[in-house]
């Protein structure tokens, strides 16, 4: 598994097996396996396999980042916790698991961990504030780019910035890094405007004009210094943007880099798994004020592969499954666990969402599939990847928002505003999944 990583034909099979989803038959004969890692102790195995292999190089870092954004952190802190004390007790060889928690979020999670996990946690790393030194070199890091484009190339590795704005604005000679990003931003913002308000002043010299003049068999050029009107200085008038305006672009500007990022990571919708995508998806329609959005409207082994929630102005319900797992027995079951749901009046409308396959027409998967979207109010609609980008960029951002790590013209967003900042921007709309 670990050389089919290395296969470009291969690699997202292997992350899908890794990860643990149903694949296919011809899935599995390609990938060399013969089950799916489908239960804990298949999963601790794997690991513990990893562990082994790798005591001769160097260890498996699991870094778990913004843990307190995946779920309830302050009243149920426990499960990365006990996934921390579960690779500590089972023995599991070369590992280094980093987990990654906002301050006042571990403090007021902290009292709710079991002391046994307590136990479990070898050291507790605080960030500390930088120096002036580092501060600087916060700044020519992020200003290298701008540099690098520069004809001709700055003086100094920080320009248009400086040291003494370090010194005036921390005196203390310590700062906190966002406190650093903070001034360096406002401070190349008012460069920036510094020169866009200089005034265009006309300081061309009047022309020469030669003319000619025959004299005899010869010619003569004589010199007439001619005059230009002076025209009186136009200033160039900026219209400042309000705070609104201001958030607004800076957000398109943080959507532009995230949704980069995102491209690059998710090349294929099944490299996301089928809860993640649900997850992303319920976000979204929760930015787009849906109202009553409920979890797991399927029961079962995929009831995390699906939600529902209330059809603006009438009492019906939506739901929706999301399912791209490519093995036909999972299909079958999502399909059974969908068609009880509708018998079960859980929901009036039901949406598949799925870009995969449907099996061939004689598999009982497919056979149900035809009963419930077939001349019914019910639909299947067919993800593309860019959607799944949209998705994925606003997901990295709510993320950065409970982790109080969103940033917008100086001041840390909450979730209630990035989704305010969402649908003034109407930056959703674009995603054609949503639309539909």
């Amino acid at each position: 598994m670990l050389y089919d990583l290395t296969e470009p034909e291969l690699y997202s099979l292997a992350c899908e097996w890794l990860r643990g989803d149903d694949l296919s038959e011809e899935s599995m004969q390609a990938l060399r396996v013969k089950n799916c890692i489908n239960t804990e102790d298949a999963a601790k195995n794997i690991l513990a396999n990893f562990g082994k292999i790798s005591t001769e190089t160097q260890p498996i870092v699991l870094c778990f980042d913004q843990v307190e954004t995946l779920y309830n952190w302050t009243s149920n802190p426990q499960p990365i916790f006990n996934l921390n004390t579960t690779i500590h007790n089972d023995n599991l060889k070369n590992f280094l698991i980093i987990i990654s928690i906002v301050t006042n979020a571990w403090r007021q999670g902290y009292h709710y961990i079991q002391q046994s996990d307590k136990a479990g946690i070898e050291r507790l790393v605080s960030l500390k504030p930088i120096n002036l030194n580092q501060a600087e070199a916060l700044w020519n890091f992020w200003l290298q780019p701008l540099h690098q484009k520069a004809n001709p190339k700055p003086n100094s590795p920080i320009f248009p910035l400086n040291r003494q704005l370090l010194e005036e604005n921390f005196p203390g000679g310590k700062t906190m890094p966002r406190n650093t990003l903070i001034l360096g931003k406002q401070e190349y913002q008012k460069y920036k405007l510094s020169i866009l308000n200089t005034k265009s002043t006309d300081t061309t010299k009047p022309p020469i004009i030669l003319t000619s003049q025959q004299t005899g068999g010869s010619k003569k050029f004589i010199a007439h210094v001619t005059q230009k009107p002076q025209t009186p200085e136009t200033p160039i008038i900026i219209n400042q943007p309000n705070e609104s305006e201001k958030s607004e672009a800076e957000l398109k500007l943080l959507w532009q880099k995230e949704y980069k990022k995102v491209q690059e990571k998710i090349t294929k919708i099944t490299l996301s798994a089928a809860p993640e995508l649900i997850g992303m998806l319920q976000e979204a329609l929760a930015a787009l004020e849906v109202q009553g959005i409920k979890t797991k409207l399927i029961s079962g082994k995929y009831a995390s592969y699906s939600l529902s929630y209330q059809k603006p102005g009438k009492s019906e319900r939506v739901g929706i499954v999301w399912t791209e797992d490519s093995s036909m027995t999972s299909f079958f079951n999502v399909m059974n666990a969908c068609q009880k749901a509708i018998q079960q009046n859980l929901c009036q409308t039901m949406y598949l969402i799925r870009a995969g396959g449907l099996g061939k027409p004689d598999l009982a998967g497919n056979q149900i599939y035809k009963q419930i979207f077939t001349y019914t109010n019910h639909r299947h609609i067919k993800p593309n990847l860019t959607s799944v980008h949209y998705l994925g960029t606003y997901h990295s951002l709510v993320n950065s928002a409970l982790a109080q790590e969103l940033v917008i013209t100086g001041k840390t967003i909450t979730l209630q505003k990035l989704q305010s900042l969402i649908r003034e921007s109407k930056i959703l709309e674009k995603c054609t999944l949503l639309q539909d």
